[in-house]
Protein backbone atom coordinates (compact mmCIF):
# COMPACT_ATOMS: atom_id res chain seq x y z
CA UNK A 1 0.00 0.00 0.00
CA UNK A 2 1.23 3.48 -0.77
CA UNK A 3 2.51 5.36 2.22
CA UNK A 4 2.25 9.13 1.72
CA UNK A 5 4.65 11.56 3.33
CA UNK A 6 3.37 13.30 6.41
CA UNK A 7 4.62 16.60 7.74
CA UNK A 8 4.31 17.52 11.37
CA UNK A 9 6.21 19.82 13.65
CA UNK A 10 8.62 18.13 15.98
CA UNK A 11 12.10 18.36 17.41
CA UNK A 12 13.35 14.80 17.16
CA UNK A 13 16.11 13.92 14.67
CA UNK A 14 15.81 10.15 14.47
CA UNK A 15 13.67 7.30 13.21
CA UNK A 16 10.45 6.64 15.13
CA UNK A 17 8.84 3.29 15.90
CA UNK A 18 6.55 3.47 12.83
CA UNK A 19 9.49 4.10 10.46
CA UNK A 20 8.95 7.83 10.25
CA UNK A 21 12.22 9.74 9.81
CA UNK A 22 12.69 13.21 11.16
CA UNK A 23 14.78 16.02 9.79
CA UNK A 24 15.04 19.09 12.00
CA UNK A 25 11.48 20.28 12.47
CA UNK A 26 10.19 18.25 9.50
CA UNK A 27 9.01 14.69 9.98
CA UNK A 28 9.06 12.60 6.81
CA UNK A 29 7.37 9.31 6.11
CA UNK A 30 9.04 7.69 3.12
CA UNK A 31 6.98 7.13 0.01
CA UNK A 32 6.93 3.54 -1.23
CA UNK A 33 5.54 1.60 -4.18
CA UNK A 34 4.33 -1.16 -1.86
CA UNK A 35 1.49 -2.57 -3.96
CA UNK A 36 3.58 -2.57 -7.14
CA UNK A 37 6.38 -4.29 -5.23
CA UNK A 38 3.99 -6.91 -3.80
CA UNK A 39 2.64 -7.70 -7.29
CA UNK A 40 6.13 -7.99 -8.74
CA UNK A 41 7.19 -10.36 -5.97
CA UNK A 42 4.17 -12.59 -6.52
CA UNK A 43 4.90 -15.73 -8.53
CA UNK A 44 2.83 -15.99 -11.71
CA UNK A 45 1.07 -19.36 -11.56
CA UNK A 46 0.17 -20.93 -14.93
CA UNK A 47 -3.29 -19.78 -15.89
CA UNK A 48 -3.09 -16.65 -13.73
CA UNK A 49 -1.18 -14.37 -16.10
CA UNK A 50 -4.18 -12.16 -16.98
CA UNK A 51 -5.16 -11.66 -13.32
CA UNK A 52 -1.54 -11.01 -12.30
CA UNK A 53 -1.16 -8.39 -15.04
CA UNK A 54 -4.50 -6.80 -14.06
CA UNK A 55 -3.39 -6.54 -10.42
CA UNK A 56 -0.04 -5.08 -11.46
CA UNK A 57 -1.72 -2.62 -13.85
CA UNK A 58 -4.09 -1.40 -11.16
CA UNK A 59 -1.26 -1.00 -8.65
CA UNK A 60 0.82 0.88 -11.25
CA UNK A 61 -2.04 3.23 -12.02
CA UNK A 62 -2.87 4.06 -8.40
CA UNK A 63 0.69 4.31 -7.17
CA UNK A 64 1.78 6.14 -10.32
CA UNK A 65 -0.60 8.97 -9.48
CA UNK A 66 0.75 9.03 -5.92
CA UNK A 67 4.37 8.92 -7.14
CA UNK A 68 3.84 11.81 -9.54
CA UNK A 69 2.20 13.84 -6.76
CA UNK A 70 4.96 12.93 -4.33
CA UNK A 71 7.68 14.12 -6.68
CA UNK A 72 5.99 17.17 -8.17
CA UNK A 73 4.59 18.48 -4.90
CA UNK A 74 6.35 17.09 -1.83
CA UNK A 75 9.84 16.67 -3.28
CA UNK A 76 9.66 20.12 -4.85
CA UNK A 77 8.69 21.62 -1.48
CA UNK A 78 11.48 19.74 0.28
CA UNK A 79 14.03 20.94 -2.25
CA UNK A 80 12.95 24.54 -1.58
CA UNK A 81 13.35 23.89 2.17
CA UNK A 82 16.73 22.26 1.57
CA UNK A 83 18.04 25.30 -0.30
CA UNK A 84 16.49 27.73 2.17
CA UNK A 85 18.25 25.97 5.04
CA UNK A 86 21.62 25.57 3.35
CA UNK A 87 22.58 26.98 -0.05
CA UNK A 88 25.71 24.80 0.08
CA UNK A 89 23.34 21.93 -0.72
CA UNK A 90 22.57 23.32 -4.20
CA UNK A 91 24.54 20.60 -5.97
CA UNK A 92 22.68 17.89 -4.05
CA UNK A 93 19.34 19.56 -4.72
CA UNK A 94 20.14 19.62 -8.44
CA UNK A 95 21.08 15.92 -8.36
CA UNK A 96 17.84 15.11 -6.55
CA UNK A 97 15.83 17.04 -9.17
CA UNK A 98 17.54 15.17 -12.01
CA UNK A 99 16.86 11.83 -10.33
CA UNK A 100 13.22 12.76 -9.69
CA UNK A 101 12.77 13.52 -13.41
CA UNK A 102 14.45 10.26 -14.38
CA UNK A 103 12.28 8.26 -11.97
CA UNK A 104 9.13 9.78 -13.48
CA UNK A 105 10.37 9.00 -17.00
CA UNK A 106 11.25 5.41 -16.10
CA UNK A 107 7.93 4.91 -14.34
CA UNK A 108 6.06 6.03 -17.46
CA UNK A 109 8.07 3.56 -19.57
CA UNK A 110 7.42 0.79 -17.03
CA UNK A 111 3.67 1.50 -16.97
CA UNK A 112 3.60 1.35 -20.76
CA UNK A 113 5.31 -2.03 -20.76
CA UNK A 114 2.82 -3.37 -18.21
CA UNK A 115 -0.10 -2.08 -20.32
CA UNK A 116 1.28 -3.74 -23.45
CA UNK A 117 1.76 -7.01 -21.59
CA UNK A 118 -1.84 -6.71 -20.38
CA UNK A 119 -3.05 -6.27 -23.95
CA UNK A 120 -1.35 -9.53 -24.93
CA UNK A 121 -1.93 -11.52 -21.72
CA UNK A 122 -5.57 -12.28 -22.51
CA UNK A 123 -4.45 -13.85 -25.78
CA UNK A 124 -1.89 -16.10 -24.10
CA UNK A 125 -4.26 -18.94 -23.27
CA UNK A 126 -2.21 -22.11 -22.93
CA UNK A 127 0.89 -20.43 -24.37
CA UNK A 128 1.80 -18.44 -21.25
CA UNK A 129 5.29 -19.94 -21.28
CA UNK A 130 6.04 -17.67 -24.27
CA UNK A 131 5.61 -14.71 -21.89
CA UNK A 132 8.13 -15.89 -19.27
CA UNK A 133 11.04 -13.79 -20.55
CA UNK A 134 8.87 -10.67 -20.81
CA UNK A 135 7.50 -11.23 -17.33
CA UNK A 136 11.01 -11.67 -15.90
CA UNK A 137 12.11 -8.49 -17.63
CA UNK A 138 9.15 -6.49 -16.29
CA UNK A 139 9.67 -7.88 -12.78
CA UNK A 140 13.38 -6.98 -12.82
CA UNK A 141 12.70 -3.52 -14.25
CA UNK A 142 9.91 -2.86 -11.75
CA UNK A 143 11.84 -4.02 -8.71
CA UNK A 144 14.79 -1.90 -9.83
CA UNK A 145 12.45 1.08 -10.02
CA UNK A 146 11.04 0.34 -6.54
CA UNK A 147 14.59 0.33 -5.15
CA UNK A 148 15.45 3.52 -7.03
CA UNK A 149 12.43 5.30 -5.51
CA UNK A 150 13.42 4.03 -2.07
CA UNK A 151 17.01 5.27 -2.55
CA UNK A 152 15.72 8.67 -3.69
CA UNK A 153 13.53 8.99 -0.61
CA UNK A 154 16.52 8.13 1.59
CA UNK A 155 18.76 10.61 -0.25
CA UNK A 156 16.21 13.42 0.11
CA UNK A 157 15.83 12.66 3.81
CA UNK A 158 19.60 12.54 4.30
CA UNK A 159 20.30 15.87 2.59
CA UNK A 160 17.43 17.57 4.41
CA UNK A 161 18.80 16.29 7.69
CA UNK A 162 22.28 17.44 6.73
CA UNK A 163 21.01 20.91 5.83
CA UNK A 164 19.19 21.39 9.12
CA UNK A 165 21.60 19.68 11.51
CA UNK A 166 25.00 20.15 9.92
CA UNK A 167 27.83 21.47 12.02
CA UNK A 168 28.90 24.63 10.20
CA UNK A 169 32.01 25.05 12.34
CA UNK A 170 30.71 28.10 14.20
CA UNK A 171 31.43 27.86 17.91
CA UNK A 172 28.72 27.90 20.55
Amino acid sequence: MTTPNTYRQGTDASTTVDGTRTSGSIILRSFELGEVEACLETVVVPGDLPSWVDALSQACEVEGVALRNEITTNHANHLVQLLAADMDQAQHAAQLQVEDAEILRLYDVFEGRVRRLGDRADLAGTREDKFNEGIRSIVDEGLGLVIRVRKQERALSTWLSEAFQRDTGVGD
